[in-house]
């Protein structure tokens, strides 16, 4: 309960920067967590808190998932792409970002272990001629976001 108040806190702050960075609107930013067996899960999400395990949306990993989430993981490199949803749900939004985050203990290699993703307002070809001005910031957020899930998953006395 504690983890989900602060990161949706968290994630409502990801957004306001890179809706400030990329120049549009940024709707329902939300961190999935790999859960070992091929899923993913979305742990957390900007104004929302899961009471239960049982509420977690389960999405697949790998280069021919569904959801851009399990393609991000898959090919541990940022993804973005134009989706479609029905216009008559709000929020709206005509593309996805997703950013890998690499999670690793002392010596050991880093592997990408949990994805942060972001609904835009603008298509990927309008965001992606602006990318200089949000590329450095979604390799900051990948690495910020994997220091705050290893120091809580990883114990601090691991070499």
């Amino acid at each position: 309960a504690e983890l989900q108040v602060r990161y949706s806190r968290e994630l409502k702050r990801a957004s306001q920067s890179l809706a400030q960075a990329m120049g549009t609107r940024v709707h329902r930013a939300s961190l999935w967590v790999a859960d070992g067996q091929g899923m993913l899960q979305r742990f957390a999400a900007e104004g929302a808190h899961f009471t239960s395990r049982d509420n977690l949306k389960c999405v697949p990993t790998g280069h021919d998932s569904p959801w851009i989430a399990g393609e991000a993981i898959g090919a541990e490199e940022i993804k973005f792409k134009d989706v479609e949803r029905n216009g008559r749900i709000k929020p709206t939004w005509r593309s996805v970002l997703a950013i890998p985050i690499f999670v690793g203990a002392g010596q050991n290699s880093k592997i990408a272990s949990a994805v942060l993703t972001f609904g835009l307002e603008n298509t990927a070809p309008t965001l992606m001629r602006r990318q200089e001005n949000w590329a450095t910031l979604s390799r900051e957020l990948s690495e910020a976001w994997g220091v705050i899930l290893e120091n809580v998953a990883l114990p601090n006395d691991v070499p």
